[in-house]
């Protein structure tokens, strides 16, 4: 089973927030099955933008519109991210100049390798 990443990101998301609590968040998620193996698919915040074009004030942490704004929230929750990242044991994989075949292509092959299956 694949799955996206939303709730890591929520997680991380609520971690920058002084209003939330961690744990509160964590416990909402709690009956998810670990999985055996997450995809940590990194790109920097400024070249996600120049990829997005435009993005939610959700993306900003509801602390502006401008694209500064978007790419220090960014950062921040990034940051987060790589901390559960180490903890968690996920694999990174660096996106920055890989399109989206690429990107598969790439899981894919890491994925079967893990699972010794032939492609």
């Amino acid at each position: 089973m694949i799955l996206d990443n939303a709730h890591h990101k929520i997680l991380a998301r609520y971690a920058v927030n002084p209003d939330i609590s961690t744990n509160l968040a964590e416990q909402v998620f709690a009956h998810l099955t670990k999985p055996d193996l997450v995809f940590f698919l990194q790109i920097s915040a400024r070249d996600a933008l120049a990829r997005k074009g435009e993005f939610s004030s959700l993306e900003t942490g509801h602390s502006g519109g401008a694209d500064e704004d978007f790419i220090r929230y960014q950062d921040t929750v990034l940051a987060k991210l790589r901390e559960h990242e180490q903890h968690a044991g996920w694999l990174s994989m660096d996106v920055t100049d890989m399109d989206p075949d690429t990107v598969f292509k790439t899981a894919a092959d890491t994925l079967a390798d893990r699972l010794q299956l032939a492609l």
